[in-house]
């Protein structure tokens, strides 16, 4: 059972929720072929280790402690990120849709959070902007779906400068 490793997140803070359970769901299976195998005397320090990986995710799934608004919007531009590495042009999905929800949710919080953060919250929320408009295009092609995933990427540095700007 092979894991491509550039789908592992490996930061906690950039982890989502889908991130998480998938995180279980491996676990489960591991847990699962280790009971099965015929060589389980030492399934021990590998379980563990599997366990410590879980449980960091969990306790770290809040980016910014004690700034839930812009914790969201940071986890719906991840998410919506993690939409757009899904989406295949060539075929119909939800991809694109759910990236685009995904990116309003993300402006959303960005209104609702504190006015103290400088000037890195209307810039992301500009950029939220962009990604959106290029999403909506249509046709939609791999140039303005690659252009709506920098943007993003982009979005998320303004909003964690954005939280550390304002937790000082």
């Amino acid at each position: 059972m092979g894991l491509p490793v550039n789908k592992i997140r490996l930061t906690p803070s950039d982890m989502t929720p889908s991130d998480i359970i998938n995180r279980l769901d491996i676990a489960l299976q591991f847990f699962k072929n280790a009971a099965s195998s015929p060589m389980n005397s030492k399934p021990f320090l590998p379980m563990l280790a599997v366990l410590a990986s879980f449980s960091t995710g969990l306790l770290a799934a809040d980016p910014f402690p004690n700034q839930p608004k812009m914790a969201a919007a940071y986890n719906n531009l991840n998410a919506a990120l993690n939409q757009l590495e899904k989406a295949d042009l060539h075929l119909p999905g939800p991809h694109r849709k759910n990236a685009i929800l995904d990116l309003a949710a993300a402006k959303t919080a960005l209104d609702e959070a504190a006015k103290n953060k400088g000037s890195y919250v209307p810039k992301a929320k500009s950029l939220i902007d962009d990604a959106t408009k290029l999403l909506e295009a249509t046709p939609l092609d791999d140039n303005d779906r690659k252009k709506a995933m920098d943007t993003i990427k982009i979005a998320l540095t303004e909003v964690n400068k954005g939280a550390h700007a304002g937790s000082h």
